[in-house]
């Protein structure tokens, strides 16, 4: 599997929030401005990084194990994280964090309050649940 062969952590620009309610997740690129929502099984696995400390490895065994996921279909959503910076293969964070904003923007974050407003929304969509 490709992750075996990877040390992933969970860089310290994301935030989340899991509820078990409702199986689902939310987290938060804070170094490109993007949201991610998640449901059911990928809900699951996001919970389980959200329990490691920011800048911390993630322990992929525990999950695979814990929730009974099949290596190689955990391969696909990892490899999609890491190119979405929700994820990242090290913690040397100067170096991540200017390779994740170059890679996820084409330009610096526009800060402004329609983003902002996009942020409220979706937290507000994920209360509602």
């Amino acid at each position: 599997m490709n992750n075996s062969k990877h040390q992933y952590f969970r860089p310290v620009w994301t935030s989340g929030r899991y509820d078990k309610k409702s199986h689902s997740a939310i987290i938060y690129n804070l170094a490109s401005g993007k949201s991610y929502f998640f449901e059911d099984t990928a809900a699951d696995v996001i919970d389980y990084m959200l329990i490691a400390d920011r800048n911390e490895k993630i322990d992929i065994c525990k999950i695979v194990n814990e929730l009974a996921i099949d290596e190689e279909s955990i391969s696909v959503f990892f490899d999609n994280l890491e190119k979405e910076g929700i994820i990242t293969f090290c913690n040397n964070l100067g170096e991540l964090l200017v390779n994740v904003q170059n890679r996820c923007c084409n330009t610096k974050p526009d800060y402004s309050k329609n983003m902002q407003k996009e942020a409220e929304d979706a937290e507000y969509d994920y209360q509602k649940r």
